[in-house]
């Protein structure tokens, strides 16, 4: 029983840490009702592994007739037990708060608006922002962000008739940011 919940226990473990880091990184794949529920069950597998060694070790203390070897095996189980709860324990992360994912979202948003900002000042013809893009420019950016990312991968695998396609978009990107800009 101890071991089948051990190997439950560390099979749910790296979704439960995937759940828990993707809404640390304000990802929206997962919410935190995701994480409760696998939270919940690492909790259902952690106690069994407990309440079955506490067993264990119970049975070997009220057990006086057999020798002194099958007390120290219960007690090394418990030992063990106890070792793994306690590692499970240290990596095991907090379900984050509404209030911790908020933050990582806002942090996102942040830096990709950032991101997206500095990226804009190497688009030819679309300068003079500072750290912010007009609104009406952002998909935009966006797009001709995803067509350069798009173009780097083309001339990394040698496709020439995807970069030549790919940087006739570029050019009629930046001929729209001009138009949309003397508006």
């Amino acid at each position: 029983k101890i071991i089948q919940a051990l190997n439950e226990y560390t099979n749910n473990h790296p979704t439960y840490s995937a759940i828990v880091d993707s809404l640390l990184n304000g990802d929206t794949k997962y919410q935190i009702m995701d994480a409760k529920r696998t939270y919940r069950d690492l909790s259902i597998h952690y106690e069994k592994i407990d309440s079955t060694s506490k067993l264990i070790l119970k049975l070997a203390d009220n057990d006086k007739t057999s020798d002194n070897r099958y007390a120290i095996l219960c007690r090394n189980i418990r030992t063990y037990s106890l070792q793994s709860l306690q590692s499970f324990a240290i990596s095991t992360k907090r379900i984050p708060t509404e209030d911790d994912i908020k933050r990582a979202c806002d942090e996102k948003k942040r830096l990709e608006n950032e991101r997206m900002a500095q990226f804009a000042s190497t688009i030819p013809g679309l300068s003079g922002y500072g750290s912010g893009i007009p609104v009406k420019l952002e998909p935009f950016v966006h797009q001709y962000y995803q067509v350069t990312q798009f173009l780097e991968q083309a001339k990394l695998d040698g496709r020439r008739e995807d970069i030549e396609s790919l940087e006739m978009n570029l050019k009629e990107l930046e001929r729209a940011i001009n138009a949309i800009q003397h508006k």
